[in-house]
């Protein structure tokens, strides 16, 4: 009895450190192969609807660690648009110099993207659509016809 209980425990030990070694050697290889990747784009965000209507409209694109800085002629737009790029911390923002157009598709891609501890560089790339242009006019009714509020934009009437 006191060998079958002996073995068990045994095998209960060596599967827990056959456990264990598995898992640090999963970590170990997990944080190598992070450690050997550029800088990742987490998160972007811009208010589409102001960008249309007023210039100095940010794109805030956050990392997954501190950046090192970033040149302007890093970044690239399609269609081509007037920019500046400012980075602070994991955050990079790129301003846009003047409104940007009513329903176009916007690319931004940012080039040589480099950590602040580590020299390995990555490319990001972020696509937007701004809304499409829309304005209100007073519609006039025939006498006795109550006026209408029309809405028309570049999709047509709404």
């Amino acid at each position: 009895m006191r060998r079958a209980r002996r073995r068990d425990d045994s095998r209960y030990r060596r599967a827990v450190w056959l456990t264990g070694l598995v898992a640090l050697v999963a970590t170990a290889i997990a944080l190598v192969v992070y450690a050997l990747q550029g800088p990742r784009l987490r998160f972007a965000s811009i208010d589409v609807v102001r960008a249309v209507a007023v210039p100095e409209v940010v794109l805030a694109l956050e990392s997954d660690r501190p950046l090192a800085p970033l040149d302007v002629a890093d970044v690239t737009v399609v269609p081509d648009t007037p920019v500046r790029v400012d980075v602070s911390g994991a955050i990079v923002s790129v301003v846009f110099e003047q409104p940007l157009r009513y329903g176009t598709q916007y690319e931004v891609t940012l080039n040589g993207v480099t950590g602040a501890a580590r020299d390995i560089d990555g490319t990001w790339t972020h696509s937007f659509t701004t809304p499409t242009a829309t304005f209100y006019y007073l519609d006039r009714g025939s006498p006795g016809q109550p006026d209408r509020i029309m809405r028309a934009g570049t999709q047509g009437l709404a």
